[in-house]
């Protein structure tokens, strides 16, 4: 299964974007309500968004009947930032560029040490609203 929940049959909305000229006249309303149609006539019991750090996309799915059910700290680190979180045990090998995951109850720790870093969190919605 593609979705982080398996308990029904389940969609994710990887990308819902307007242009800027049609901003504010209900587009994302209608697509994804036009979705979920399909979804829902296909047996797809549920649909999944993942959102990175976006006021606007946050408030957006939250008025659609999404909710937050898990989030986590996303985080990239170069050069010597690697260093931070751990040095690799094989001899002569050197972390240059990582990407991770943090689920901690930290977050600023990983922050002050990362060169990019943010929160992503899974909103989810039954479709049989």
């Amino acid at each position: 299964s593609i979705c982080y929940r398996n308990e029904t049959p389940g969609g994710i909305i990887r990308t819902l974007a307007v242009l800027p000229e049609f901003r504010r006249e209900k587009v994302a309303v209608h697509l994804l309500k036009y979705a979920c149609d399909l979804l829902r006539e296909a047996g797809i019991g549920h649909l999944e968004a993942w959102v990175r750090e976006d006021a606007g996309a946050e408030a957006f799915f939250q008025r659609q009947g999404f909710s937050t059910s898990y989030s986590y700290l996303h985080f990239y680190a170069d050069g010597s930032h690697c260093r931070d979180f751990g040095q690799c045990r094989i001899l002569d090998c050197f972390v240059l560029s990582l990407y991770g995951e943090y689920t901690g109850s930290e977050p600023d720790l990983i922050r002050a040490s990362a060169d990019r870093a943010y929160t992503c969190a899974l909103y989810e919605r039954p479709l049989d609203l």
